[in-house]
């Protein structure tokens, strides 16, 4: 097998135009088979008889949003700086040329979807501070309700120091005939608070 290398290799250094030639050739010829015979690139993924092929195939017949693809574009502003009206307006308009691209299903625009984000975030801080109102006037009415005899101001206090949530856990209420008497979670007696009375 050497040998046969070895008179190969001396043939085409001494026949160096031939040689290029032939590989010149055989390049074309291979480019024009490739471009006539081969399938166009795609950046589509397919191994038939897969349980997951399968399961796109169906998505595909059934759900024909779900087995399409999806992208990102990332919009970044040049120097770091606010996206400008004029810039929102440009990627506006893109994103609707987008929406117009046959296949394409939807476009989702970054500038509502932060703009619900920040209005949920602005609900979400009304309705923890209702929440927090509601949860300070249930432990007030609770602390009224054990200790009667409380004083008004106390409580307040007590509330607003943020004690109310330790005394919430606490204490436990409970009732026997005329007077109330007040029980630990676990089951000890538990006195008025100095602060409350």
């Amino acid at each position: 097998m050497s040998s046969l290398l070895y008179r190969l290799g001396r043939w085409c250094a001494a026949h160096a135009w031939r040689t290029l030639t032939v590989w010149l050739v055989l390049l074309v010829g291979l480019g024009v088979l490739a471009g006539t015979l081969g399938k166009p690139l795609t950046s589509q993924i397919s191994i038939p008889g897969t349980t997951f092929q399968k399961v796109i195939d169906r998505l595909g017949t059934e759900i024909p949003e779900a087995a399409g693809g999806a992208g990102t574009v990332v919009l970044q502003s040049t120097g770091g700086t606010p996206m400008t009206p004029e810039q929102r307006a440009a990627a506006e308009q893109v994103f609707a040329t987008w929406a117009q691209v046959p296949h394409v299903k939807r476009v989702n625009d970054p500038f509502q979807a932060q703009a619900q984000l920040d209005r949920s975030a602005t609900d979400l801080a009304a309705a923890a501070t209702t929440l927090e109102a509601g949860q300070q006037q249930t432990i007030a009415a609770n602390i009224a309700a054990q200790f009667p005899e409380a004083n008004p101001l106390g409580v307040s206090a007590l509330i607003a120091t943020g004690l109310g949530g330790t005394h919430r856990r606490a204490y436990t209420p409970s009732f026997a005939g005329a007077g109330a008497s007040t029980r630990g979670r676990n089951g000890e007696d538990a006195e008025l608070p100095s602060f409350l009375q």
